[in-house]
Order: C-alpha cells, then structure tokens, then sequence
C-alpha cells in the first residue's frame, strides 16, 4: 500500500480507518471540505413516511422538526439507520447498498407505495430519491446548508472521495495526480468525477469505513 492516503472526511468522521492504515504505516490525510449550517424549515403537508438521506438530514431534521410516532422512518443504508437506532428511533426501511442509490431509489419506491413522503434535505441536494415521486405524493424541506471550504493539500498517490460537494471544495485549489488511486463513496460522487476526466478505481457498493477497508485490502 501507498504511503499517502486522503479521504474527505475528519480525522473523527473516519474510525477504524486511521489506526488500520497507522498499522500499515500510512500517513492519513483526514480533510473535510464542507461545512453545515442548520436552516429554519416548516412542513405544510401531512406525511406518513421521513425519508432521511443521511445521517446529516437526521440530524439537522431533529434539531428543529418532530417525528410522530405513527410515521415510517427511511433511509438508504445501513448507516444512517444505525444512527436513527442509537437516538431511539426505527428505520423501517433501508437499502443494502447505499453507494448505489439508484437502486436504492427504485427498491424505497416499491416499499412506499402510494404512502405520502416527507424528504428533508440539503440545499446542494440531488433529490435522486425523491424525483421518483410526483410532487403530489412528496414534500421535500431544506433542513441544512452545505458550504464549500476549499483548502491545499500535499500529493497523495491514494483519494477517497464521499460527495461531489468534497470533491468540489478539493479540485478548487487541489489537483489529483495522473497515477493516483481513486476511489468514490457512490454513484453521484463517482458521475460528479467523470465529468472532471477523474478516472475512478472503484466505486463502493456500500458506503462506509468498513467496505472501504474492505477494498483497500484486497
């Protein structure tokens, strides 16, 4: 394995990752490129399924919002629904391979049904979900903003890249060697970088440190 390994998420975002690649002898270079900001929301519809994106949208949703108690809880993987356990609540709902939303997308469709859908999200969004639906059955609220906070960074020969925001904030003052090792936390993330002529190594199916390290194993 490479000496220099980037990911772009915080030294306390990334877990079992630093102390695997420290056993390696691997520099890590943990480096966040975004920042959040919660935004005042309200909800106008009746909803009887919360489809949360991410644990973010969990978050920033709870700090102003109320989950009733006979509403289902979604999400798209097993992460976010980790989360949603450990603060009390159920996911009724999550996919198995959150890195693939599109068909994470179509599965959450097939389980809803005709079931009116409330989706908080953020303002950088790509609603991948929730186009699906017709506005008719679907209220969407902004309940984070995400900024880009650009900063240099040493070469590194391996990249993680986990939302195209990231990878934004990153290619602004940053470049990625032509030799480098890229991986991406998903499809979105994965189009965001082919748009760029970023040649991907692989995308991972589940996007989380466990299937990363998995990957980078092999």
């Amino acid at each position: 394995m490479n000496k220099h390994f980037f990911i772009s998420k915080n030294f306390s975002e990334v877990g079992k990752l630093a102390d695997f690649l420290n056993h390696k002898g691997v520099n890590l270079i943990a480096q966040s490129f975004i920042h959040f900001e919660p935004i005042p929301f309200t909800v106008t519809k009746p909803f009887e399924v919360i489809f949360f994106s991410s644990p973010r949208s969990f978050l920033f949703y709870k700090l102003l919002g109320d989950i009733p108690k006979d509403v289902l809880i979604a999400c798209p993987g097993n992460k976010t629904a980790e989360l949603i356990t450990e603060m009390g609540y159920t996911a009724a709902f999550f996919g198995d391979k959150s890195g693939n939303i599109q068909e994470t997308a179509k599965e959450f469709k097939e389980w809803c049904g005709s079931k009116r859908i409330l989706f908080p999200i953020s303002d950088r969004s790509l609603r991948t979900v929730s186009n699906l639906f017709p506005d008719s059955q679907k209220e969407s609220v902004t309940v984070y903003k995400t900024k880009i906070v650009s900063k240099p960074l040493e070469f590194c020969e391996t990249y993680v890249f986990t939302s195209p925001s990231n990878v934004e904030g990153f290619l602004t003052v940053n470049e990625i060697p032509k030799n480098a090792s890229v991986y991406s936390w998903g499809e979105s993330t994965t189009k965001y970088l082919t748009e760029r002529n970023v040649h991907i190594t692989e995308t991972l199916a589940n996007s989380s440190i466990d299937d990363l390290i998995r990957i980078i194993s092999k």
